[in-house]
């Protein structure tokens, strides 16, 4: 059973948004510097890269990989995205179990989390499908102002009244 109090903004562990905010990193060397450096928009654009095949050879493993690192050192923003790469298999093994875990652990601060465990309940991905709890769980995450959580919620509760 979950027991969630609610989601709030993003954000990495210690971290003040309002200190990191310098310009764009343009390239992979600068965004990997960056990011190295604690600088969480440069970890999100190195992912982009990753995952866009604009940071040459670099693939969707290397976006996994990043974003597990970071999430295992502490770097609590990068967890969902690492629990998405797992939930989907986009490049590493799918693995659901630990998907549903990461999404779980971090689902009472971000949002994004609680948005992406709620949908594989309510869309049965990975586990039985349990309407009621991913209902649950993308409406705290709709209170947190996720606007996708706020619209698969509106989906799903029309579907829902159809079907009754």
């Amino acid at each position: 059973m979950v027991v969630a109090s609610g989601c709030s903004k993003r954000r990495s562990a210690g971290k003040d948004p309002s200190a990191a905010k310098p310009a764009r990193c343009s390239n992979r060397q600068q965004c990997l510097a960056r990011c190295e450096r604690g600088v969480d928009r440069a970890c999100e654009r190195l992912t982009g890269m990753y995952l866009r095949g604009t940071a040459g050879k670099q693939s969707e493993v290397e976006a996994a990989l990043l974003n597990k690192r970071l999430c295992e050192r502490g770097r609590r923003y990068f967890c969902p995205t690492y629990a998405f790469v797992l939930a989907v298999g986009r490049g590493v093994a799918q693995d659901t179990t630990k998907a549903r875990a990461l999404f779980r652990d971090t689902c009472h601060f971000d949002p994004v989390a609680c948005r992406e465990y709620g949908s594989l309940f309510a869309r049965g991905r990975g586990v039985e499908r349990d309407i009621g709890l991913g209902i649950l769980l993308l409406d705290l995450a709709c209170r947190a102002k996720h606007a996708f959580a706020c619209a698969e919620l509106d989906e799903l509760r029309g579907r829902r009244r159809r079907i009754n």
